[in-house]
């Protein structure tokens, strides 16, 4: 049976699936091509593996990859409230599957293995793949392909050069690399989950399991000096991601090998849990599921253009061509896994997010192949961050997107990066795509009169939690030339004496919120005894910076304040030696005057959707009728109508509703022939986006409804065209 699509995407993993839904709404036919008859790869119910992504674990806040990839997983999580504790993993299947048939312009061939290729002048022309269950076979044709399979098979099929193993460190000066370069690579691993089950449940380990102390294995299980830990009792015991192996085994080629050395492990693992007479709070438990097959973390690289290396993500390198983003830790996983005896990962040191450039996400080779997922074109240090699904969503979006170009424009993907990268850019921030420090383009509403029904001023005066000043702290501010230059932060003298608090300002550096630049002035303020309030602090600085930094130093004589009510644009850092991110704790202070600049109206078209050194949003006082208006000076067509709530971009995971993210609200325009109304309920994304055909508009509103339960509503960009 004969396909014919303008895209072919082979793979329908958590990039693939991105890439296919960017290529679809910009109206390319798209075939997608699952091996699997579920969508999601690691992502699956046949894996389990949580959407990871630049927010978990770094340093810096509102570092999340927005677009379609968080689109899909803000969708997962409304269709599946347990997701993030990992049940009812089907209803994950079923949200991704939703999502990609409601796009007319996908055609889904669900357990279709590929498995060879035609190619002429350089380009893949035919795909080749079988349905075995249906006894089905396929040539597809494109003028595109999208290789997102994971290992690579079409990539593979068409002679394309790739990488596999580890560099040496001094092939592109990677200090995390090894000596010697080898075909060393991450491991796999099989999930599982065990529960209570409220009586006594019986094991008995299959045959072909180890026995852990008799095939001496337990000693694998039992070094926490690297993180590999036997569970304490009544601690979890299950999931153990560090329980991988492949080497010294090819990941692709002894794929079996692999799973079953695993499930010798881990059937023999959940039978020292049961049987050893260590865990008798285990005699109710069973395991309720265990992963079909391995979750692979890596094989092949292919080379493309450009080659992604650890200095390039740990300098936030400014590529021209960029197009996404990152911001996982180099993530480097012990290659010998379960059998080794360093640490589990070296988790690579990635202080804030950085870009991801075009040219790392097509072949060099075959010219009309795309790469989306673990197989674009970096070093096997790089892998270790960009690996994760959300970042390769985001990597997804930008290849479908390119695509699209390349039909426009007749072109190979070299061309888009060469010639229209300016465009590409343009047209993924529009549809939500966050590029580092690249200002967005916010339509007429840049131009427009922006009143809103009120502003909040910059500060937290709610408390909650009480902290000891053992370690410094450090906030950040967003400024501007018309703040002030004094702040008051609450804290308390817990001695019946005197005692100094030093501090110290530092300006800006870098394009996120952690970067301290240069020490701008030290101070210090007596704190008379048993002081118990808000203490004024002297800035004097230059108002220029559009954000500085307040340390205050350890002074284990004094307590200051936190709420769970985080303040936007202001985050805290409860330690600063380690860098620790106080997700769930906003430090209590007050800019005294003239702060209610700093959350002004006008933020939500000054070119950031989200806080990116200044605030970059409008903050309401309080819920009560509440409203956003923008005027234009003269009447204008409008065609499409965009607004960026508060979906918290510095947390990856949510057991709970966002509280900031306005669910109800109401859009009135205004034209010559009367108003009309959009009415919005349970929105559950960051950007909501409206196709729209209104002639001669004078002003557009917003009335503001309801969120998730802050004591405000916040959005941060409003864009018309």
């Amino acid at each position: 049976m004969k396909i014919t699509k303008d895209l072919t995407v082979v793979g329908a993993g958590f990039a693939g699936i991105c890439t296919a839904i960017a290529a679809a709404r910009q109206g390319l036919k798209v075939a997608l091509i699952n091996d699997r008859n579920v969508l999601g790869g690691n992502a699956s119910s046949e894996h389990r593996v949580h959407v990871n992504g630049a927010a978990e674990g770094n340093k810096t806040f509102y570092s999340r990859e927005a677009g379609i990839a968080d689109e899909l997983k803000m969708f997962v999580l409304r269709k599946n409230p347990k997701y993030n504790i990992k049940q009812e993993f089907h209803l994950n299947d079923m949200a991704l599957l939703e999502k990609v048939l409601a796009e007319k312009n996908i055609e889904l061939f669900l357990g279709t293995c590929v498995y060879d290729c035609e190619t002429e002048n350089g380009k893949i022309t035919k795909v080749y793949a079988a349905k075995s269950n249906e006894q089905k076979d396929f040539v597809f044709e494109s003028p595109l392909f999208c290789d997102a399979s994971g290992d690579g098979i079409l990539a593979y099929k068409a002679g394309c050069e790739y990488k596999i193993g580890r560099e040496s460190k001094y092939e592109f000066d990677e200090s995390l690399a090894p000596e010697t370069a080898d075909n060393a690579v991450m491991g796999s691993c099989i999930l599982f989950s065990a529960k209570h089950t409220g009586e006594p449940v019986k094991y008995t380990k299959p045959s072909f399991a180890y026995d852990l102390v008799k095939d001496d294995k337990i000693k694998y299980f039992n070094q926490p000096e690297t993180g590999r830990n036997l569970p304490v009792v009544g601690g979890r015991y299950n999931g153990l991601w560090w329980l991988e192996y492949g080497y010294p085994h090819d990941t692709i080629k002894d794929s079996d090998k692999i799973d079953f050395e695993l499930k010798k492990l881990i059937y023999g693992y959940w039978d020292y849990i049961k049987n050893s007479g260590n865990y008798p709070d285990s005699e109710d438990m069973a395991i309720d599921w265990i992963a079909p097959y391995a979750s692979k973390r890596e094989s092949r690289r292919f080379i493309g253009d450009y080659i992604l290396k650890q200095s390039d993500i740990q300098n936030r390198v400014d590529f021209a061509d960029a197009v996404a983003t990152g911001g996982w830790s180099l993530d480097i996983h012990d290659y010998k896994g379960i059998y080794g005896n360093g640490p589990t990962s070296a988790f690579g040191e990635v202080n804030s997010m950085y870009n991801i450039p075009l040219s790392i996400m097509y072949s060099k080779d075959a010219k009309n192949l795309f790469f989306a997922g673990r197989i674009a074109s970096c070093t096997h240090v790089a892998m270790g961050s960009v690996r994760v699904m959300q970042t390769l969503g985001a990597m997804g979006q930008a290849v479908g997107t390119a695509a699209y170009l390349c039909k426009k424009y007749n072109c190979e993907p070299r061309v888009i990066k060469n010639n229209h990268i300016a465009e590409l850019q343009n047209i993924l921030q529009k549809n939500g795509q966050y590029i580092l420090g690249k200002k967005e383009d916010c339509g007429y509403a840049s131009g427009a009169k922006i009143t809103a029904s009120s502003t909040k001023k910059m500060q937290n005066t709610y408390f909650e939690k009480e902290f000891c000043l053992n370690n410094n702290l450090i906030f950040t501010i967003p400024i501007s030339k018309s703040f002030t230059n004094k702040i008051e932060i609450k804290i308390k003298n817990t001695q019946s004496a005197q005692t100094v608090l030093k501090y110290n300002i530092y300006n800006e550096q870098g394009d996120t919120i952690n970067d301290k630049g240069e020490l701008l002035k030290q101070c210090e303020i007596t704190v008379e005894k048993d002081f118990d309030g808000y203490l004024p602090l002297s800035l004097d600085v230059d108002l220029s910076y559009e954000r500085i930094f307040v340390e205050l130093e350890k002074n284990e004589d004094l307590s200051v304040f936190g709420t769970e009510n985080k303040t936007t644009a202001a985050p805290t850092y409860f330690n600063l030696e380690q860098a620790k991110q106080e997700n769930s704790t906003s430090f209590c202070f007050k800019c005294v005057e003239n702060a209610p600049d700093l959350y002004s109206a006008k933020n939500v078209a000054n070119g950031y959707s989200r806080p990116y050194k200044g605030a970059n949003c409008w903050v309401s006082e309080n819920t009560e009728n509440q409203w956003l208006e923008l005027e234009f000076d003269k009447p204008i067509d409008v065609s499409n109508i965009q607004i960026y709530f508060n979906p918290q971009f510095e947390t990856d995971h949510f057991n709970n509703p966002i509280k900031q993210l306005i669910t109800d609200y109401k859009i009135s325009v205004f034209g010559k022939d009367g108003v009309d109304e959009l009415d919005v309920k349970d929105n559950y994304n960051g950007q909501n986006s409206f196709f729209v055909d209104y002639k001669n508009v004078t002003k557009i509103r917003f009335d503001f409804i309801k969120n998730n339960g802050a004591k405000e509503f916040e959005v941060f960009a409003v864009k018309v065209f």
